[in-house]
């Protein structure tokens, strides 16, 4: 399990930073450290915390990514985009990384 959640949190990365990037008009550096702060914060739940916690699939997978991009879309608008805008590419980018995610797994 633990290399399934290293694979899914490498394909996350790639994915959300490559989106916001597109997105921000900050350095790539700086919204590259976002990316990995957000997605530290977030994954582990996701992956560990709410499988443990709830154990029917579709409900846990569902309130995980509510979980995940209601917290990543508080961050970038704190720490990135400092408006609404967070709330957009919030979505778009843990839309990209949860249609990926289902392919690949």
């Amino acid at each position: 399990m633990i290399i399934a959640f290293i694979k899914a949190y490498i394909l996350t990365l790639i994915i959300e930073t490559v989106i916001l990037n597109i997105f921000s008009r900050k350095s790539f550096l700086y919204t590259t450290l976002i990316s990995i702060l957000m997605n530290s914060l977030t994954l582990p739940f996701v992956w560990f915390v709410f499988p443990f916690l709830i154990h029917d699939k579709y409900v846990c997978t569902l309130l995980s990514e509510v979980f995940a991009y209601t917290v990543e879309a508080i961050l970038l608008m704190i720490l990135l985009l400092k408006n609404w805008k967070g709330i957009i590419i919030a979505l778009v980018a843990n839309l990209g990384s949860f249609f990926c995610g289902t392919i690949f797994y």
